[in-house]
């Protein structure tokens, strides 16, 4: 944690839905070292369920005011690992294709594109007004952190 600017806490564990096709969840705080603040979140969903196919493993939220000092990407540098606890092969996440932050975040990581797909209409994400969703696959036994 010495060498990072931001580091994962653990806030909230969720049991998985089964009836709605959401898997076990755990949400985390990212943190800033050097003073305590809560910056952010970072979600993941760990364990692979047909909703991810439009969800993926991981999302994350940034504070407008912390955005551009690439904390999302320090915080992602832990979630292989907690991944691999949970018997994660892989990591899948998406992004609509026109956040660029988010594209060169999950590039960088690693990520590599997979495809983009429309969102269904019975979809949750369809329903806040996003149409499409750009799928990258991470294979986490690949990563070197």
């Amino acid at each position: 944690m010495d060498d990072f600017k931001v580091y994962l806490r653990e806030n909230t564990r969720y049991e998985a839905i089964e009836v709605l096709g959401y898997p076990p969840s755990i949400y985390y705080d990212m943190v800033l070292t050097t003073t305590g603040d809560v910056i952010g979140r970072l979600d993941l969903r760990i364990a692979s369920s047909q909703s991810l196919y439009y969800e993926g493993h991981i999302s994350y939220y940034v504070k407008p005011i912390h955005r551009g000092n690439n904390y999302t990407m320090e915080a992602l540098k832990s979630v292989p690992k907690i991944a691999r606890e949970h018997q994660l092969v892989e990591l899948i996440f998406t992004c609509t294709p026109d956040n660029n932050a988010s594209v060169r975040i999950i590039e960088a990581f690693g990520a590599e594109y997979i495809e983009t797909v429309d969102i269904p209409k019975h979809n949750e994400r369809y329903m806040m007004g996003e149409r499409t969703t750009n799928r990258y696959r991470l294979q986490i036994g690949e990563v070197n952190y």
